[in-house]
């Protein structure tokens, strides 16, 4: 049925763009049916490529044991890290006078006779192991 104020040329043309409009819709849904299908072949070549070379899957925990590891020893060697500050806006002045001590505190300052102390502490321990051990080197 058609309108009343509608006349032959002009109804003609809403059909025409009603049905361009409905073509190109109906091919991007068709365009979209072929997805899944391709996100199922590209898992099935992944699980192929895993399949042909197992090692990849002995790599990956490892990479990340030594990866934590390695995090673990340099956090050991390095200081702690300090409190980080607050916005100023969120903090009362006695506030941040305490944390400023804390971090303080924290940081610590090293002179040269502590580094001293230390590695001499150090040498002194390896020297006692290399005494234990040196009737058993050639």
């Amino acid at each position: 049925m058609s309108d009343g104020y509608e006349t032959l040329a002009e109804k003609q043309r809403r059909l025409s763009a009603d049905i361009a409009r409905q073509r190109s819709q109906l091919a991007g849904a068709y365009r979209d049916i072929a997805k899944p299908i391709l996100y199922t072949e590209y898992g099935l070549r992944g699980m192929g490529f895993l399949r042909s070379n197992p090692w990849i899957l002995t790599i990956i925990p490892a990479g990340l044991s030594t990866t934590t590891s390695v995090l673990a020893i340099i956090r050991a060697f390095t200081k702690g890290k300090a409190a980080p500050k607050k916005a100023k806006r969120f903090a009362s002045a006695e506030r941040d006078a305490e944390r400023e001590v804390e971090r303080d505190v924290k940081r610590g300052k090293k002179t040269i006779a502590d580094k001293l102390l230390k590695w001499g502490g150090h040498g002194w321990r390896l020297f006692r192991i290399y005494r234990r051990v040196r009737k058993y080197l050639p």
